[in-house]
């Protein structure tokens, strides 16, 4: 196989040749490939999908579960030219429908052809099925070719060509798909090889969402290394008692994760009393605060790193090592990463990043993507392109630089919230709830409880409007978890601005909001969990009730608390009032003081 300068790619090949035997994937259930079983499986699959290619750069959709073959399908799509979709099945399936319209793959890789990703891509996509026997290497296949004349790292021949495809919030009610380049890639691996190696022999979990570009840190860092990659199982990935457990159990040595879930993580080990074995620590996708760092820093003793970027570059863009353990508020997104510069602009547009000024952060360098597929408006207004070509890109948060030589975030310049590192528009939510029946207008605003951003849903209805339940229903059947507002304030109209706009100003917030965020959606494990899911769901008029699902972001307050206490009472605990519960959590937490107590 010939090495093709300008891609990771060569990095994974020269792996796959330097150690072959070594252990690349190790599945969710606990089974293990090597290198050279790798190495084979992507030439079995990059036979198959070249001759459906229209032309370099295609987009080709990978809808499979975390395996092997999902591995191998993504190296043999960059392989071949072509640009990664990769198709997250936890999202509501009208929400990965607009995605796929957005990104509009010809070619869709997939171990369900009858499926709705099959289904939602726009067209008549070409489909490269994959069964889940053919995920053993050793099995001839002769419709995926001779896996001796396969070239992993054979790739595009211009570095600059689009690598992946990502989303983020759209303010039309669409996500938008921002298309990442090889050359953005290649720079950052060979930055997180630089300044983020670990030792041989180290072990990366892969859990992040596949619509959160953490997911392609995680699977690069382990394989441009020659490290092993720890595959989650996608449906629990957001629960903080399994990875907890992965961390320990699974013996990993490199970790990403934003700060909302790694605080989680961090509690069930300390009240697990387990030890890992961390190397290095990736914090990126929220602010991250003093005292976490801290914690990271003395109970594991690992290297921690503060990445922060937008997803319209690749993954990262600044980089900040935290050292410790005392650390203090606010902690620094810190410098570029090589290949990069940032600059802060004021409103019109002058650079006043070394007056220490706060203004928006723009971003110039590899790392800058190429825009929004499709959305021609939409890039004009956020990227440009200098006299020397580099591209660069108006991230829309508000940064300074400090008297230590390093950025620092405070704030967005528009209506855009991070929740749980998820990056939100209130604008799409606001086209989504606008579509309800009961709706006449409405306003999604972001507020705080405590340090959690909490959505708030101002609604001005059309007649009558419908229980809360009602609108938590219907957009958790359209949005992730983390968009569904949990508080809902009802007007008879809004206050209006002399320029006809809402006054926002003018709107009053609840009291008792949460104090956590939303976790993605877990299915109830056992009869326990399923009995209280049951009893929640009578109560709040809300289904499906998850495993992990917090009772205030589902409609919870005071009141229903009691009413969920009475029907444990009557049906499941007759002491359950005994047990002194002031506040509701989870179903998997409440099932865990239950169980004990009625043993």
């Amino acid at each position: 196989m010939g090495r093709e300068p300008g891609t990771v790619l060569a990095l994974v090949e020269r792996q796959c040749e330097d150690r072959p035997e070594a252990v690349a994937v190790e599945l969710p259930g606990g089974g293990t490939r090597t290198y050279a079983d790798l190495r084979r499986r992507v030439a079995r699959i990059a036979s198959a999908v070249r001759p459906r290619l229209s032309a370099p750069g295609a987009r080709v959709a990978v809808d499979l579960p975390n395996g092997l073959d999902f591995c191998a399908a993504v190296l043999a799509v960059l392989g071949s030219g072509a640009v990664v979709v990769a198709v997250d099945r936890t999202q509501p399936p009208p929400r990965a429908a607009a995605m796929l319209g957005a990104a509009a793959p010809e070619v869709v890789i997939t171990d369900r052809p009858g499926g709705p990703a099959v289904a939602a891509a726009p067209g008549s996509p070409a489909i490269v099925d994959l069964s889940p026997a053919r995920e053993d290497p050793a099995r001839e296949d002769p419709t995926h070719g001779d896996p001796a004349h396969g070239d992993l790292a054979r790739g595009p021949a211009d570095p600059g060509a689009p690598a992946y495809v990502i989303f983020t919030s759209g303010t039309t009610g669409t996500p938008k798909a921002t298309l990442n380049t090889h050359a953005g890639l290649l720079n950052h691996m060979l930055f997180i090889r630089d300044v983020c190696p670990l030792p041989d022999g180290s072990r990366v979990l892969l859990k992040s969402a596949r619509s959160f570009d953490a997911w392609i840190l995680e699977f690069f860092w382990a394989f441009t290394q020659g490290h092993t990659l720890v595959l989650a199982d996608e449906e629990r990935a957001t629960d903080a008692r399994y990875l907890a457990a992965e961390l320990a159990g699974r013996s990993i040595h490199g970790f990403v994760c934003v700060p909302s879930l790694l605080r989680r993580v961090l509690a069930m080990l300390r009240r697990t009393g387990v030890g890992t074995e961390l190397h290095t620590v990736i914090s990126a996708g929220e602010a991250l605060k003093a005292d976490l760092a801290a914690e990271v820093l003395t109970a594991t003793g690992a290297r921690l790193f503060n990445l922060y970027g937008p997803a319209e570059a690749a993954i990262d863009v600044a980089y900040h090592p935290v050292e410790g353990p005392r650390v203090a508020d606010p902690l620094p997104i810190g410098r570029p990463i090589p290949g990069n510069r940032l600059t802060v602009r004021d409103a019109a547009g002058r650079d006043i990043t070394r007056t220490g000024g706060t203004g928006e952060l723009v971003v110039t360098g590899v790392h800058v993507g190429l825009g929004y597929a499709g959305d021609t408006a939409a890039t004009a207004a956020r990227f440009g392109t200098g006299t020397g070509g580099e591209r660069s890109y108006a991230t829309g948060d508000l940064a300074y630089l400090g008297p230590d030589e390093n950025f620092y975030i405070g704030g967005r310049v528009d209506a855009q919230v991070k929740i749980n590192g998820v990056r939100v528009e209130t604008a799409e939510i606001e086209a989504c709830l606008s579509r309800h029946r009961t709706v006449a207008d409405c306003t999604v605003q972001v507020t705080r409880s405590g340090e959690v951003p909490v959505l708030v849903a101002f609604i001005q209805a059309d007649g009558d409007a419908a229980p809360e339940s009602e609108y938590i229903n219907y957009l958790r059947g359209l949005l992730p978890p983390v968009m569904v507002p949990p508080a809902y304030v009802f007007l008879t109209e809004f206050k209006k601005l002399p320029s006809g706009k809402k006054d926002t100003s003018a709107l009053v917030y609840p009291r008792g909001l949460p104090t956590v965020t939303a976790a993605d959606f877990e299915p109830p494990a056992g009869p326990d969990e399923q009995e209280l899911a049951g009893i929640w769901e009578a109560v709040l008029g809300v289904a499906p009730i998850g495993a992990l699902d917090e009772f205030a972001l589902v409609g919870g307050d005071s009141l229903k608390m009691i009413d969920v206490l009475v029907k444990i009472s009557e049906s499941l605990y007759p002491d359950v009032f005994g047990l002194g519960v002031t506040r509701l959590s989870t179903v998997r937490d409440l099932a865990g003081r239950i169980r004990p107590a009625a043993d």
